[in-house]
């Protein structure tokens, strides 16, 4: 498995978001790695660069807003320049079909991640209301993906 420090960051009105990203902190550091969940209000851009992985979960609220949590950090990450390009991302969207804008939090941090220079690590997934199957469908390929890292030699 991967010694990089993974940034579990999390978008959340109604908490979903928070319990999945402190679930995967607690499955991944069981596996070894070093995930760390991270409210979106506790960490500012320049501190996204601090971690070699970002996976984002977050939930869209209302009309395709992001959680009060995360919007300061989505719209720096869409305003500022700010180069990511040592990170690689994955982003978990939690939504609702009901709404028009479907996932729109989860597919903007997906397209700013990319812009500043990040590097896909697993395909975005969105969820809907019945999110359990496709959230451990992501947080498993994302697993996978990290342990076909081999460790650097110390």
């Amino acid at each position: 498995m991967s010694n990089q420090n993974i940034a579990i960051l999390w978008g959340s009105e109604t908490g979903t978001a928070q319990g999945l990203a402190e679930n995967t902190e607690i499955q991944m550091t069981k596996l070894g790695l070093q995930a760390h969940a991270i409210d979106m209000s506790d960490i500012k851009l320049e501190g996204l660069a601090d971690y070699g992985v970002l996976l984002v979960i977050t939930s869209t609220w209302g009309d395709g807003d992001p959680p009060s949590n995360a919007m300061d950090l989505l719209g720096e990450l869409q305003a500022k320049s700010f180069d990511l390009s040592g990170c690689r991302f994955s982003v978990c969207a939690l939504g609702d079909t009901a709404y028009y804008q479907f996932c729109k939090c989860g597919k903007d941090f997906d397209e700013a991640l990319e812009k500043r220079g990040a590097t896909r690590l697993y395909p975005m997934q969105e969820c809907d209301i019945d999110y359990d199957a496709p959230f451990e469908q992501w947080r498993q390929g994302v697993i996978q993906e990290l342990s076909k890292e081999p460790t650097p030699s110390v």
